[in-house]
C-alpha cells in the first residue's frame, strides 16, 4: 500500500479505466477492446513497481508508453492463458485454479522483462512454481477484503438508494471505487514476487518480438 501511496495517480487511472471498462463491458460486442483496456492499465501499475524496486522515481508517463509496446504480446497472453484456464476449469476446478496461478506473472514478464507471449508465459510457469501459495494467498486477501467491503456498504447503498436504479448505480459505484484501490495493489503484487523470483542476470529488455515469437 506505501507505493500506491507514493503513487495516486495510478487510482485516478484505474479509476478511470475502471468506470470505462466496467460500463463498456455491457457494450455487445466490445466487451473484449475494454479488456485490452485493462490489460494496458496493469500493465503500468506493474511497471511503477519495478521502478519502485530498482530504486528509480516511477514515471507512469514514461509507463504508458513502454505498455503500449507491449500490447500485442500482452494481447497473445490473455487469448493463450484465457483458452488454457478454461480448459482447465472445464475438467475439475483445481486444475483451472493451478493454471491460473502458474500464469499469473505472465504479464509482468512481458512488461517488465520485453518478453513475448510464449517466453513470457514459460517464464511464469517457471517462477511462479515456487510461489504458488504467496500468488494464492494474494487472491484471497484480496478478495476477502473486497468481500469485507462490499458486505459493509451494501446495505447502507440498499436503505439509500430511493429506487431500484438508484441501488444499482450505488452498487456500481462501490465496484468501481473499490477496484480503483484493489487492482493496483493486485497487479503491483504480482511485479514484486516477479521481480524478486526471476533468474538472476534477467533485466529489461525490448525484444522487437511480436506476440507470436516472430
Amino acid at each position: 500500500m506505501g507505493w500506491l501511496r507514493e503513487n495516486p495517480a495510478l487510482i485516478l487511472v484505474f479509476l478511470v479505466g475502471t468506470v470505462i471498462v466496467g460500463f463498456g463491458s455491457l457494450i455487445p460486442f466490445l466487451g473484449a477492446l475494454f479488456g485490452i483496456l485493462a490489460l494496458y492499465i496493469n500493465g503500468i501499475a506493474q511497471l511503477v513497481a519495478r521502478d519502485e524496486l530498482v530504486g528509480e522515481t516511477p514515471d507512469i508517463r514514461g509507463a504508458a508508453g513502454e505498455v503500449l509496446g507491449r500490447l500485442l504480446s500482452l494481447v497473445g497472453i490473455w487469448l493463450i492463458s484465457s483458452v488454457l484456464i478454461g480448459v482447465g476449469f472445464l475438467f475439475l476446478i483445481i486444475p483451472g485454479i493451478y493454471l491460473a496461478l502458474r500464469l499469473s506473472l505472465a504479464p509482468a514478464a512481458c512488461v517488465i522483462d520485453g518478453e513475448n507471449a510464449f517466453d513470457s508465459l514459460s517464464t511464469s510457469w517457471e517462477v511462479a512454481e515456487g510461489n504458488l501459495l504467496k500468488i494464492f494467498g494474494l487472491g484471497l486477501i484480496v478478495f476477502g477484503l473486497v468481500f469485507a467491503a462490499m458486505l459493509v456498504t451494501t446495505p447502507v447503498v440498499f436503505f439509500a438508494a430511493g429506487s431500484e436504479t438508484g441501488m444499482v448505480v450505488g452498487l456500481v459505484a462501490i465496484v468501481v471505487l473499490i477496484s480503483a484501490f484493489a487492482q493496483p495493489v493486485v497487479q503491483m503484487a504480482y511485479a514484486r514476487i516477479y521481480v524478486e523470483n526471476r533468474e538472476p542476470g534477467s533485466n529489461v529488455a525490448d525484444s522487437g518480438d511480436d506476440w507470436a515469437g516472430a
